[in-house]
């Protein structure tokens, strides 16, 4: 007998229940994004209502708002809402003003000074926002900037502590600059703590020296006074120069070197281009020391030494670089050879008090009595490299 196998019937209605929910999920979920919508957009008119009614609607004041905002730490929310309230109203200077004192308390200095410029253009005689604008472009290295600015806050005359502050830094950022802002520098003057970077900067600038030297001699001053800064835009105005070029790139590789950036490139360049000046090698020796290789440094100051047996920093250096590596006696040998050098300079007397001073401390730290070392000491190392 034949059996014939049969196929069932697909059961449909069982087929259409996943697409049936399928479906059912959809609506729902197409209705809770519609829901969703609704009440961002409703939020937002609301807020732009508030914000344009503030006047109005004692209730929801927005300065008190912002200002609750900063005084609690959450400056980004406080730019939030005045960005809101500009968009519902317009931006004004007030506005831009705002706007550039948040981005500053958030850290984005660069933003700041664009709304700072923007609020400038309306609030031409607010001599906080000049003085911010100033200071802001100073810490950003923005120097250029920073003169324009500190230029607008002396034309308003302010206050003499104002005044001094812009003109010490307008003078130094343009010391180097033909003709030398003599009458600027004189004017901080008054200020008796910008005395001792200032004054150096004005002997170097009304001394007998050829004009090619200047700007190379202000920058020399500036790192007297530790300016570092604006001793690298002095030193940069004098790298052109066929005299001083090089050391001028020397210098500025260093003072590149003191502000925590890396001048090696700018150093090795000057070696290239003169090898055998020696106060480029002092220089090489200064920037090996900033960066830790010792062996290296007191190598450089060798060779400085031996291209100019004239120079008592060199020998000062060399002592220096002795002592750090721990080979005091040598280093003794050459503080003394440098006070020598210098006729009894008092700075190389200070020089070597202090090594004195810190000899006898070690000694003390050992139990070594005074009479117990010998003075006289003839060190290995000699100034030829």
């Amino acid at each position: 007998m034949r059996h014939t196998s049969i196929s069932p019937e697909p059961d449909t209605a069982a087929s259409e229940q996943p697409l049936r929910a399928a479906w059912q999920w959809f609506f729902i979920g197409t209705l809770m994004l519609l829901v969703v919508a609704v009440a961002t957009v409703f939020f937002l008119l609301s807020w732009l209502d508030r914000a344009g009614n503030a006047d109005s609607n004692p209730s929801i004041p927005s300065e008190q708002l912002i200002d609750t905002l900063r005084r609690t730490g959450r400056p980004v929310q406080a730019l939030y809402a005045v960005e809101a309230e500009a968009l519902a109203a317009g931006w004004t200077p007030e506005s831009f003003r705002l706007a550039g004192d948040l981005w500053r308390e958030i850290g984005d200095h660069y933003t700041a000074a664009a709304y700072w410029e923007r609020a400038a253009l309306t609030l031409t005689d607010d001599l906080p926002l000049m003085r911010d604008l100033a200071q802001v472009y100073l810490d950003l290295g923005e120097y250029g900037s920073a003169a324009d600015a500190l230029t607008r806050l002396l034309t308003l005359e302010p206050e003499l502590n104002d005044q001094n502050w812009a003109a010490y830094h307008l003078g130094l950022i343009r010391a180097a600059v033909s003709p030398p802002p003599l009458e600027m520098l004189e004017l901080a003057l008054r200020e008796p703590a910008y005395a001792p970077i200032i004054s150096p900067v004005l002997q170097a600038l009304t001394a007998e020296t050829p004009e090619t030297s200047r700007a190379l001699d202000v920058g020399i001053a500036l790192v007297s006074g530790e300016q570092w800064a604006y001793a690298e835009l002095a030193f940069e105005q004098a790298v052109a120069d066929s005299d001083y070029g090089a050391l001028a790139l020397a210098y500025t590789g260093w003072a590149r070197d003191m502000q925590g950036e890396d001048g090696g490139s700018e150093i090795r360049r000057a070696i290239v281009l003169a090898p055998d000046d020696a106060r480029v090698r002092f220089v090489y020796g200064l920037h090996l020391r900033a960066a830790a290789d010792n062996t290296g440094s007191l190598l450089a100051f060798e060779q400085a030494v031996a291209l100019d047996p004239t120079s008592p920093a060199a020998y000062a250096e060399l002592a220096r670089a002795y002592a750090i590596i721990g080979d005091r006696s040598t280093a003794q040998y050459w503080f003394e050879a440098a006070l020598v050098l210098s006729n009894n300079d008092p700075r190389y007397q200070a020089l070597l008090d202090q090594f004195y001073a810190q000899e006898a401390n070690l000694r003390a730290s050992i139990g070594l009595d005074d009479a117990e070392v010998v003075p006289d000491i003839t060190p290995e190392a000699t100034p030829e490299s």
